[in-house]
């Protein structure tokens, strides 16, 4: 295989977009979270003008009725971005279908079957950015690399993930079948908690999500519908067991003789698999498997003493690990007069009928 060059792997990744998965979801309930400031002002208002036993209903109903309007025009918005999003949808559903063809075109031939273990990422990285002080630490051992993380605040967000990158080449002389799988272990806790109100107080909302991505690394070829290299590209996925959200929290504070809301989850050696099969790797070809782990959390308002997040999943045998990737290689029998050669790997994005 080839020599692995940290520095170029670093400077390489930094300049590829990561899936858009990990903001699909959240991303859109944060700006919930922010249109609900609108009811939060509506309740501080009530305070002054509580106190001096007056109500200022008209004004109270124009912040009201601005609060419905603002969580409509969110709605047409979400839906005319989705709408956009429609296009590269289908190009993925197309692609993933055609990469299962070729796998089963493949596979139809007698083949040889093999298990190759990768016991230890190339590199962990934290994305978009190196937090300090959350990303406590990480560490590359064979069936044993980890990362610790901690976050403890009561206001903003944050939106974060930690790749563990796998590298395998191809080192048959023919295209080959993979079928991928691997696994995060957690140990650790997360909860979190949301403040009364005077009518209805804080939202607070806090998310994990895992996935397996692989990407074409070096040695993919063409295009040929577009002429454009495959390298550095995401292998797109259908009929894959590669994303899960392994955890959401959710928690909204009641009036203001209510306590706190909370919600919380434990973690002991819990076990998240993910796997992605029947990708076709051509002749010594280098794949690249991104085993992505993303946090994420955010307050509608945030900053009472009664909201939290808190992430802990560091110190005291409080870690998360992803301790290998597991190939199953699939290797057609290819010998002259005997069987067939391999069809050549080629992207058919002709819609199924």
């Amino acid at each position: 295989m080839t020599r692995f060059d940290e520095d170029h792997f670093r400077t390489t990744i930094a300049s590829i977009k990561p899936p858009a998965l990990f903001d699909a979801g959240h991303a859109e309930q944060l700006q919930h979270r922010q249109a609900a400031k609108t009811r939060r002002a509506a309740g501080k208002l009530l305070q002054p003008v509580l106190a001096k036993a007056g109500l200022d209903i008209e004004k109270l109903n124009k912040m009201l009725a601005q609060d419905a309007s603002e969580h409509r025009a969110l709605f047409d918005r979400q839906r005319s971005e989705r709408a956009k999003h429609l296009a590269a949808a289908e190009a993925a559903y197309q692609e993933g279908v055609a990469r299962m063809r070729q796998a089963q075109a493949l596979l139809a031939l007698p083949f040889t079957s093999s298990f190759v273990t990768l016991d230890r990422p190339v590199l962990i990285l934290q994305q978009p950015k190196f937090e300090i002080s959350n990303f406590i630490d990480n560490h590359v051992e064979p069936f044993n690399s980890s990362i610790q993380y901690k976050v403890g605040t009561n206001s903003g967000s944050d939106n974060t993930w930690f790749n563990f990158y796998f590298i395998w080449q191809n080192p048959s002389d023919y295209t080959t079948v993979i079928n991928v799988s691997s696994q995060f272990i957690f140990n650790g806790a997360c909860g979190i908690a949301a403040a009364p109100g005077i009518f209805s107080g804080d939202t607070t909302d806090a998310w994990i999500r895992a996935s397996l991505s692989p990407m074409r690394w070096s040695g993919w070829g063409n295009d040929p519908a577009t002429g454009h290299s495959l390298d550095q590209t995401y292998i797109q996925g259908m009929g894959t067991d590669a994303f899960k959200e392994v955890l959401h929290l959710h928690a909204h504070g009641g009036h203001i003789f209510g306590d706190p809301a909370y919600a919380s989850k434990m973690f002991a050696n819990e076990a998240v698999p993910l796997s992605f099969n029947l990708i076709p790797v051509p002749a010594g070809a280098v794949i690249m498997v991104q085993m992505m782990l993303n946090f994420a959390y955010g307050f509608d308002d945030g900053g009472n003493i009664s909201d939290d997040v808190t992430f802990d999943f560091a110190g005291d045998g409080r870690l998360i690990r992803c301790p290998m990737v597991q190939l199953e290689v699939l290797t057609p029998l290819v010998q002259t007069g005997l069987v067939h050669a391999a069809p050549p790997l080629v992207h058919d994005a002709t819609p199924l009928s």
